[in-house]
């Protein structure tokens, strides 16, 4: 009992954080790290995921820190950011499951990828070239080409920067460009 007493409270803790001090969040994590991870384990039914969740929840506290100002309030506001990075995951989720399982013949293994040409010949040049691209590029192309999803879109939909969706997509166009060699048609024109 005396050592709880002797202990910081949750706001001083966050002023701390606010102030700089990385050391306190430990503190928070111990305090609050089962609960939300229990949360996000329940919102996602992953709990790998939920693992992985709840460090990037707690790797946010310290920047968000400065703007917390609801005294007694410290477990909502740790769980509101778990929220969001749970749909921000869910998001990110539902755009691989639904694009991958349409353009399924697009998605293998990187493990399995082969050489365009030595892909089945129905599938067209830039079809057995986009096999080989990796994961996050074929994502970035697919959101752009077959769903018309303009930069800042793509970025909503993964979750990611709009100035991280043009690097993924300049670099993705570059692979392809690489790919394909000397390919009779224009990458950018189909990116």
């Amino acid at each position: 009992m005396n050592e709880r007493l002797s202990q910081p409270s949750d706001e001083v803790v966050i002023a701390r954080l606010a102030a700089g001090e990385l050391s306190e969040l430990g503190v928070l994590y111990v305090r609050h790290g089962s609960q939300v991870l229990r949360f996000l384990t329940h919102t996602t039914g992953d709990p790998s995921a939920a693992e992985d969740l709840c460090q990037d929840v707690f790797l946010a506290v310290p920047n968000a820190a400065k703007r917390y100002r609801e005294l007694g309030k410290l477990r909502p506001w740790l769980l509101g950011i778990a929220a969001r990075k749970a749909k921000s995951w869910k998001r990110r989720q539902w755009v691989r499951a639904t694009l991958l399982d349409r353009f399924r013949f697009w998605a293998p293994l990187e493990s399995e990828c082969e050489p365009p040409h030595a892909l089945p010949a129905q599938q067209s040049a830039i079809e057995r070239a986009f096999v080989c691209l990796p994961q996050q590029f074929r994502e970035v192309l697919l959101l752009q080409v077959a769903e018309g999803l303009t930069g800042l879109e793509i970025a909503a939909a993964l979750g990611i920067s709009p100035g991280a969706a043009r690097v993924r997509l300049h670099r993705a166009r570059q692979e392809l460009r690489k790919l394909l060699g000397d390919a009779a048609f224009d990458v950018e024109a189909v990116a």
